[in-house]
């Protein structure tokens, strides 16, 4: 839905989007990076992703019962994973817990967090990309650690 309004609103966004269903997600790709962005309740599909997927990052705010949804969700699949935080904000208590959550359970995460701006809150329904979003650094970051 975003990519259709960024395509109508004359901005598309700076990368391919393909719609894909279960039985399609784990299509051999001609591109070297392919991320795979799942709908949480769509089970079958989450499913297929994580069996396609080479590196399966589980996206999450600072809440606490969401980082408690996410250890669980991690705990059910059995593939390499990482965490990336979001809608974080920078010296908080949040944001702190979630960090130490990450540590206490030993799992995997991003160095960089993604900051919370309305402008990303916005994005999808104005149909547009927002720069310095800090999803560049993650890029790099996944990037740098697959060519290790």
């Amino acid at each position: 839905l975003w990519a259709h309004k960024a395509l109508s609103a004359g901005r598309p966004l700076p990368f391919g989007v393909e719609v894909v269903n279960r039985f399609t997600v784990a299509a051999p790709a001609e591109e070297e990076w392919v991320l795979i962005d799942t709908p949480p309740l769509q089970t079958d599909l989450v499913e297929a992703a994580v069996d396609a997927a080479d590196l399966v990052l589980l996206v999450t705010t600072t809440g606490p019962i969401d980082l408690e949804r996410m250890l669980e969700t991690i705990r059910q699949i059995n593939k390499p994973s990482s965490v990336l935080l979001t809608q974080t904000r920078y010296g908080t208590r949040s944001l702190r817990h979630a960090e130490e959550f990450l540590a206490e359970n030993g799992l995997a995460h991003c160095r960089e967090t993604i900051p919370y701006k309305e402008a990303m809150r916005l994005a999808p329904d104005e149909g547009r990309f927002p720069s310095a979003s800090g999803y560049g650094l993650i890029a790099k970051e996944l990037s740098d650690a697959f060519n290790a």
